[in-house]
């Protein structure tokens, strides 16, 4: 939750490999707007979610990591109508995925 007047917060998932062979996994982080957030007369109302940041870790077979990503109030910032970058106050949630 951000909440006005903090500017970032740093948010954390822990990824495992199960297998048995060493790989690597792409974690991304995905912005998704609660239906409402965004007037349906902006552009960025048609926004379902939005990838904003990724990481690439290597892991052992059976090892397991956290993933840190920091979280600033720049993700937010959508283009309205008159192309000005700008905040929409609302609910949004972040999403992390391996992409399947």
């Amino acid at each position: 939750k951000m909440v006005k007047g903090i500017s970032s917060t740093i948010v954390s998932v822990q990824v495992a490999n199960e297998g048995s062979r060493e790989g690597d996994e792409v974690i991304m982080a995905f912005l998704e707007p609660a239906e409402g957030t965004i007037p349906c007369s902006e552009p960025a109302s048609k926004i379902v979610k939005q990838l904003f940041r990724f990481k690439r870790v290597s892991l052992k077979a059976g090892e397991s990591c956290k993933v840190k990503f920091l979280i600033t109030t720049k993700i937010f910032q959508l283009f309205d109508s008159s192309g000005n970058e700008r905040i929409f106050p609302g609910n949004y949630t972040i999403q992390f995925t391996n992409g399947i």
